[in-house]
Protein backbone atom coordinates (compact mmCIF):
# COMPACT_ATOMS: atom_id res chain seq x y z
CA UNK A 1 0.00 0.00 0.00
CA UNK A 2 2.87 2.17 0.88
CA UNK A 3 4.83 1.85 -2.68
CA UNK A 4 1.40 2.90 -4.44
CA UNK A 5 1.16 5.87 -6.71
CA UNK A 6 -0.62 8.88 -4.51
CA UNK A 7 -3.06 9.56 -7.48
CA UNK A 8 -4.10 6.37 -8.07
CA UNK A 9 -4.74 6.20 -3.88
CA UNK A 10 -7.21 8.97 -3.98
CA UNK A 11 -9.14 7.92 -6.87
CA UNK A 12 -9.55 4.77 -5.04
CA UNK A 13 -11.00 6.76 -1.79
CA UNK A 14 -13.43 8.07 -4.30
CA UNK A 15 -14.30 4.76 -6.11
CA UNK A 16 -14.60 2.55 -2.54
CA UNK A 17 -17.14 5.57 -1.59
CA UNK A 18 -19.52 5.29 -4.23
CA UNK A 19 -19.30 1.64 -4.42
CA UNK A 20 -20.10 0.61 -1.10
CA UNK A 21 -23.31 3.05 -0.99
CA UNK A 22 -24.11 2.51 -4.74
CA UNK A 23 -23.83 -1.28 -4.36
CA UNK A 24 -25.92 -1.34 -0.84
CA UNK A 25 -25.31 -4.34 0.00
CA UNK A 26 -23.79 -5.80 3.62
CA UNK A 27 -21.90 -8.66 2.50
CA UNK A 28 -19.85 -6.44 0.03
CA UNK A 29 -19.05 -3.69 2.75
CA UNK A 30 -18.46 -6.21 4.97
CA UNK A 31 -16.00 -8.02 2.64
CA UNK A 32 -14.00 -4.81 1.95
CA UNK A 33 -13.81 -3.44 5.82
CA UNK A 34 -12.11 -6.74 6.49
CA UNK A 35 -10.21 -6.86 3.79
CA UNK A 36 -9.15 -2.97 4.67
CA UNK A 37 -8.66 -4.29 8.15
CA UNK A 38 -6.08 -6.73 6.38
CA UNK A 39 -4.42 -4.48 4.87
CA UNK A 40 -4.25 -2.20 7.89
CA UNK A 41 -2.22 -4.47 9.85
CA UNK A 42 -0.03 -6.07 6.68
CA UNK A 43 1.19 -2.14 6.21
CA UNK A 44 2.68 -1.94 9.21
CA UNK A 45 0.12 -0.47 11.38
CA UNK A 46 -1.11 -1.20 14.80
CA UNK A 47 -4.44 -1.15 16.93
CA UNK A 48 -3.26 2.45 18.07
CA UNK A 49 -3.42 4.22 14.73
CA UNK A 50 -7.53 3.28 14.75
CA UNK A 51 -7.85 5.61 17.99
CA UNK A 52 -9.32 8.37 15.59
CA UNK A 53 -11.76 6.27 13.77
CA UNK A 54 -13.14 5.30 17.13
CA UNK A 55 -14.25 8.93 17.44
CA UNK A 56 -17.15 8.61 15.63
CA UNK A 57 -18.49 5.34 17.18
CA UNK A 58 -21.14 7.37 18.92
CA UNK A 59 -22.39 8.42 15.16
CA UNK A 60 -22.57 4.62 13.56
CA UNK A 61 -24.21 3.32 16.77
CA UNK A 62 -26.97 6.33 16.04
CA UNK A 63 -27.39 5.59 12.66
CA UNK A 64 -27.92 1.79 13.67
CA UNK A 65 -30.62 2.89 16.85
CA UNK A 66 -32.64 5.77 14.54
CA UNK A 67 -32.72 3.48 11.39
CA UNK A 68 -33.73 -0.09 13.69
CA UNK A 69 -36.27 2.30 15.72
CA UNK A 70 -38.15 4.92 13.19
CA UNK A 71 -37.35 3.49 9.82
CA UNK A 72 -39.62 1.02 9.19
CA UNK A 73 -42.29 -0.82 11.16
CA UNK A 74 -40.98 -2.29 14.32
CA UNK A 75 -41.68 -6.10 14.37
CA UNK A 76 -38.98 -7.22 17.09
CA UNK A 77 -39.36 -7.32 20.52
CA UNK A 78 -35.84 -6.37 22.20
CA UNK A 79 -36.88 -6.36 26.01
CA UNK A 80 -40.03 -5.39 28.27
CA UNK A 81 -39.70 -3.16 30.86
CA UNK A 82 -42.74 -3.55 33.46
CA UNK A 83 -46.12 -2.78 30.63
CA UNK A 84 -43.41 -0.69 28.29
CA UNK A 85 -42.20 -3.10 25.27
CA UNK A 86 -39.15 -1.68 23.62
CA UNK A 87 -39.06 -2.88 19.72
CA UNK A 88 -37.49 -2.42 16.37
CA UNK A 89 -37.60 -3.41 12.89
CA UNK A 90 -35.36 -6.32 11.55
CA UNK A 91 -35.53 -4.27 8.06
CA UNK A 92 -34.35 -1.48 9.65
CA UNK A 93 -31.49 -2.62 11.88
CA UNK A 94 -30.12 -4.42 8.58
CA UNK A 95 -30.48 -0.77 6.83
CA UNK A 96 -28.32 0.35 9.81
CA UNK A 97 -26.04 -2.11 9.85
CA UNK A 98 -25.56 -1.62 6.39
CA UNK A 99 -25.14 2.23 6.33
CA UNK A 100 -22.98 2.13 9.39
CA UNK A 101 -20.56 -0.59 7.23
CA UNK A 102 -20.71 1.76 4.68
CA UNK A 103 -19.54 4.55 6.49
CA UNK A 104 -16.78 2.97 8.60
CA UNK A 105 -15.53 1.71 4.84
CA UNK A 106 -15.53 5.01 3.82
CA UNK A 107 -13.39 6.78 7.09
CA UNK A 108 -11.29 3.38 7.64
CA UNK A 109 -9.82 3.48 3.68
CA UNK A 110 -9.24 7.19 3.89
CA UNK A 111 -7.45 6.83 6.93
CA UNK A 112 -5.20 4.36 5.39
CA UNK A 113 -3.96 5.74 3.05
CA UNK A 114 -3.37 8.99 4.84
CA UNK A 115 -1.45 6.78 7.11
CA UNK A 116 1.03 4.90 4.70
CA UNK A 117 1.51 8.09 2.72
CA UNK A 118 3.27 11.06 3.48
CA UNK A 119 1.49 14.65 3.72
CA UNK A 120 3.91 16.24 0.73
CA UNK A 121 3.05 13.22 -1.31
CA UNK A 122 -0.47 13.97 -1.01
CA UNK A 123 -0.20 17.58 -1.83
CA UNK A 124 1.56 16.66 -4.85
CA UNK A 125 -1.28 14.11 -5.81
CA UNK A 126 -4.09 16.50 -5.52
CA UNK A 127 -2.39 19.41 -7.37
CA UNK A 128 -2.02 16.43 -9.92
CA UNK A 129 -5.61 16.01 -9.93
CA UNK A 130 -6.58 19.82 -9.95
CA UNK A 131 -5.76 21.34 -7.10
CA UNK A 132 -4.11 25.40 -8.31
CA UNK A 133 -0.88 26.21 -7.50
CA UNK A 134 -1.87 28.80 -5.40
CA UNK A 135 -3.32 26.43 -2.95
CA UNK A 136 -0.60 23.71 -2.59
CA UNK A 137 2.16 26.45 -2.03
CA UNK A 138 -0.17 27.42 0.63
CA UNK A 139 -0.75 24.03 1.89
CA UNK A 140 3.17 23.57 2.09
CA UNK A 141 3.75 27.06 3.41
CA UNK A 142 1.67 26.07 6.16
CA UNK A 143 2.83 22.92 6.88
CA UNK A 144 6.26 23.99 6.99
CA UNK A 145 6.08 26.98 9.56
CA UNK A 146 4.41 24.02 11.49
CA UNK A 147 7.02 21.90 11.34
CA UNK A 148 9.42 24.82 11.92
CA UNK A 149 7.71 25.88 15.28
CA UNK A 150 7.41 22.08 16.56
CA UNK A 151 11.57 21.61 15.97
CA UNK A 152 12.38 24.58 17.76
CA UNK A 153 10.42 23.89 21.01
CA UNK A 154 12.32 20.25 20.38
CA UNK A 155 15.68 22.50 20.37
CA UNK A 156 14.89 24.60 23.17
CA UNK A 157 14.47 20.92 25.28
CA UNK A 158 10.52 22.23 25.87
CA UNK A 159 7.73 19.20 25.20
CA UNK A 160 5.87 19.62 22.59
CA UNK A 161 2.38 20.23 23.78
CA UNK A 162 0.00 17.55 23.48
CA UNK A 163 -3.92 18.68 22.14
CA UNK A 164 -5.22 20.98 24.11
CA UNK A 165 -2.18 21.35 27.14
CA UNK A 166 0.23 24.01 27.56
CA UNK A 167 -0.36 27.12 27.87
CA UNK A 168 -2.40 28.19 24.60
CA UNK A 169 -5.33 27.02 27.39
CA UNK A 170 -7.90 29.84 27.35
CA UNK A 171 -10.92 30.56 29.42
CA UNK A 172 -14.27 31.05 26.67
CA UNK A 173 -15.79 33.99 28.25
CA UNK A 174 -12.51 35.83 29.01
CA UNK A 175 -11.82 35.74 25.31
CA UNK A 176 -15.61 36.84 24.68
CA UNK A 177 -15.07 39.63 26.75
CA UNK A 178 -12.07 40.64 24.66
CA UNK A 179 -9.33 38.55 25.82
CA UNK A 180 -7.75 37.92 22.42
CA UNK A 181 -4.33 39.63 22.79
CA UNK A 182 -2.75 36.36 22.42
CA UNK A 183 -4.90 36.27 19.02
CA UNK A 184 -4.42 39.45 17.85
CA UNK A 185 -0.52 38.45 18.31
CA UNK A 186 -0.82 35.18 16.98
CA UNK A 187 -1.98 37.10 13.39
CA UNK A 188 0.20 39.73 13.41
CA UNK A 189 3.33 38.01 14.13
CA UNK A 190 2.14 35.29 11.37
CA UNK A 191 1.90 37.75 9.14
CA UNK A 192 4.67 39.75 9.04
CA UNK A 193 6.67 36.21 8.82
CA UNK A 194 4.27 35.21 5.84
CA UNK A 195 5.24 38.88 4.21
CA UNK A 196 8.40 38.43 4.62
CA UNK A 197 8.36 35.20 2.54
CA UNK A 198 5.64 35.73 -0.26
CA UNK A 199 5.50 38.96 -2.82
CA UNK A 200 1.83 38.37 -3.11
CA UNK A 201 0.09 40.12 -0.37
CA UNK A 202 -2.82 37.66 -1.00
CA UNK A 203 -0.46 34.50 -0.10
CA UNK A 204 0.88 36.07 2.95
CA UNK A 205 -3.06 36.36 4.13
CA UNK A 206 -4.05 32.71 3.10
CA UNK A 207 -0.96 31.02 4.98
CA UNK A 208 -1.33 32.80 7.88
CA UNK A 209 -5.06 32.25 8.64
CA UNK A 210 -4.59 28.69 7.26
CA UNK A 211 -2.65 27.88 9.88
CA UNK A 212 -3.88 29.42 12.61
CA UNK A 213 -7.14 28.10 11.75
CA UNK A 214 -5.65 24.87 11.41
CA UNK A 215 -4.10 25.41 14.67
CA UNK A 216 -7.32 26.23 16.40
CA UNK A 217 -8.07 22.58 17.46
CA UNK A 218 -4.98 22.29 19.89
CA UNK A 219 -6.08 25.54 22.11
CA UNK A 220 -7.98 24.83 24.72
CA UNK A 221 -10.56 27.79 24.88
CA UNK A 222 -13.94 25.97 27.15
CA UNK A 223 -12.54 23.70 30.24
CA UNK A 224 -14.82 21.91 31.45
CA UNK A 225 -17.29 22.05 28.90
CA UNK A 226 -17.55 19.17 26.95
CA UNK A 227 -21.40 19.31 26.09
CA UNK A 228 -20.94 22.78 24.46
CA UNK A 229 -20.37 21.94 20.54
CA UNK A 230 -19.04 25.13 18.38
CA UNK A 231 -17.24 26.61 21.21
CA UNK A 232 -14.33 27.00 19.18
CA UNK A 233 -16.77 29.17 16.91
CA UNK A 234 -15.52 32.22 19.26
CA UNK A 235 -12.31 31.97 17.42
CA UNK A 236 -12.54 30.07 14.16
CA UNK A 237 -15.54 33.01 12.90
CA UNK A 238 -12.93 35.70 13.62
CA UNK A 239 -10.54 34.84 11.40
CA UNK A 240 -12.30 34.01 8.58
CA UNK A 241 -14.26 36.86 8.63
CA UNK A 242 -11.32 39.08 8.86
CA UNK A 243 -8.97 37.38 5.68
CA UNK A 244 -11.56 38.20 3.85
CA UNK A 245 -11.68 41.79 4.81
CA UNK A 246 -7.96 42.16 4.25
CA UNK A 247 -7.91 39.96 1.08
CA UNK A 248 -9.50 41.72 -2.55
CA UNK A 249 -9.57 38.02 -3.84
CA UNK A 250 -12.71 36.18 -4.36
CA UNK A 251 -13.53 33.12 -2.15
CA UNK A 252 -10.55 33.97 0.22
CA UNK A 253 -12.44 32.21 3.13
CA UNK A 254 -13.72 29.21 1.27
CA UNK A 255 -9.94 28.64 -0.24
CA UNK A 256 -8.87 29.13 3.99
CA UNK A 257 -11.76 26.99 5.09
CA UNK A 258 -10.87 24.12 2.70
CA UNK A 259 -6.84 23.86 2.91
CA UNK A 260 -7.54 24.28 6.77
CA UNK A 261 -9.89 21.26 7.22
CA UNK A 262 -7.22 19.63 4.53
CA UNK A 263 -4.31 19.85 7.16
CA UNK A 264 -6.27 18.90 9.85
CA UNK A 265 -6.86 15.99 7.86
CA UNK A 266 -3.66 15.11 7.21
CA UNK A 267 -2.44 15.79 10.69
CA UNK A 268 -5.21 12.81 11.87
CA UNK A 269 -7.36 14.92 12.99
CA UNK A 270 -10.25 14.46 10.93
CA UNK A 271 -12.96 12.15 12.11
CA UNK A 272 -15.44 12.19 8.73
CA UNK A 273 -12.75 10.92 6.20
CA UNK A 274 -13.16 12.95 2.59
CA UNK A 275 -15.92 14.96 4.33
CA UNK A 276 -14.33 16.25 6.75
CA UNK A 277 -12.64 19.33 4.86
CA UNK A 278 -16.68 20.45 4.66
CA UNK A 279 -16.36 21.29 8.52
CA UNK A 280 -14.51 24.39 7.22
CA UNK A 281 -14.82 24.97 3.40
CA UNK A 282 -18.81 25.30 4.17
CA UNK A 283 -18.50 27.96 7.13
CA UNK A 284 -16.24 29.90 4.91
CA UNK A 285 -18.11 29.26 1.67
CA UNK A 286 -21.39 31.13 3.98
CA UNK A 287 -18.96 33.94 4.91
CA UNK A 288 -17.59 34.36 1.52
CA UNK A 289 -21.08 35.04 0.34
CA UNK A 290 -22.06 37.18 2.97
CA UNK A 291 -19.25 39.39 2.57
CA UNK A 292 -20.81 42.32 1.23
CA UNK A 293 -22.26 42.75 4.60
CA UNK A 294 -19.21 43.23 6.27
CA UNK A 295 -16.46 43.50 3.87
CA UNK A 296 -16.90 47.70 4.61
CA UNK A 297 -18.74 47.73 7.81
CA UNK A 298 -17.65 47.13 11.38
CA UNK A 299 -20.55 46.79 12.86
CA UNK A 300 -20.73 44.47 15.61
CA UNK A 301 -24.54 43.86 15.33
CA UNK A 302 -23.50 42.40 10.91
CA UNK A 303 -20.87 40.37 12.62
CA UNK A 304 -23.12 38.69 14.66
CA UNK A 305 -25.61 37.77 11.96
CA UNK A 306 -22.57 36.45 10.04
CA UNK A 307 -21.08 34.73 12.99
CA UNK A 308 -24.87 32.99 13.65
CA UNK A 309 -25.62 31.96 10.09
CA UNK A 310 -22.05 30.65 9.78
CA UNK A 311 -22.14 28.74 13.36
CA UNK A 312 -25.07 26.96 11.87
CA UNK A 313 -23.05 25.94 8.58
CA UNK A 314 -20.35 24.17 10.92
CA UNK A 315 -22.65 21.50 11.09
CA UNK A 316 -22.21 20.62 7.35
CA UNK A 317 -20.12 17.53 7.23
CA UNK A 318 -22.17 15.88 10.06
CA UNK A 319 -25.55 16.97 8.13
CA UNK A 320 -23.72 15.47 4.79
CA UNK A 321 -22.98 12.09 6.53
CA UNK A 322 -26.16 11.99 8.13
CA UNK A 323 -28.38 12.60 4.23
CA UNK A 324 -25.61 9.96 2.43
CA UNK A 325 -26.95 7.40 4.60
CA UNK A 326 -30.68 8.17 4.80
CA UNK A 327 -30.87 9.15 8.61
CA UNK A 328 -34.40 9.46 9.20
CA UNK A 329 -36.04 12.87 10.01
CA UNK A 330 -35.97 12.31 14.13
CA UNK A 331 -32.12 11.90 14.16
CA UNK A 332 -32.40 16.40 12.92
CA UNK A 333 -34.66 16.68 15.37
CA UNK A 334 -32.61 15.38 18.18
CA UNK A 335 -29.50 16.98 16.29
CA UNK A 336 -31.40 20.53 16.73
CA UNK A 337 -29.94 21.27 20.05
CA UNK A 338 -26.07 20.88 18.87
CA UNK A 339 -27.13 23.61 15.56
CA UNK A 340 -28.21 25.76 18.37
CA UNK A 341 -24.69 25.63 19.90
CA UNK A 342 -22.95 26.51 17.16
CA UNK A 343 -25.15 29.25 16.28
CA UNK A 344 -25.27 30.93 19.64
CA UNK A 345 -21.50 30.50 19.81
CA UNK A 346 -21.43 32.07 16.49
CA UNK A 347 -23.02 34.55 17.53
CA UNK A 348 -21.02 35.87 20.65
CA UNK A 349 -18.05 35.78 18.11
CA UNK A 350 -19.14 39.64 17.24
CA UNK A 351 -16.71 41.41 19.99
CA UNK A 352 -13.87 39.31 18.63
CA UNK A 353 -14.23 39.96 15.33
CA UNK A 354 -14.44 43.68 16.14
CA UNK A 355 -11.22 43.36 18.14
CA UNK A 356 -9.49 41.82 15.70
CA UNK A 357 -10.39 43.76 13.10
CA UNK A 358 -9.17 47.40 15.27
CA UNK A 359 -6.34 45.83 15.75
CA UNK A 360 -4.63 43.80 13.16
CA UNK A 361 -2.10 45.16 10.98
CA UNK A 362 -3.18 46.25 7.49
CA UNK A 363 -1.13 44.30 4.40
Amino acid sequence: MRHLDIRLKLVIILVVSVLVFWAGSLYLSLTLLGAILVIWFLSGLGARELKPIGKIKWFILAIIFFHSYFSFERDFLVFTFFKWAFMISKEGLQQGLLMGSNVLVMLLFTALVRKTSKPEDVIKGLQSLGMSVDQATVLDATMELAEMKQGQKKEKGQQVPKKGEGKEKRKLWGIIKGKVDFLVNMVNTQMGDAKAKFKSSHLAIMVTFTGIISVIRFIKVAPGLPVAPGHKNVLIIPLFINAVRLSDKRFTATNVGFLSGLINFLAGFGKYGPLGPLQFMVPGLVIDLLSPLYKKSNSIIVFGLVGFVAGASRVAAEIALAYLVGMPQEFYLVYLPFVISQCCFGLLSAPVTKLLSNNLNRV
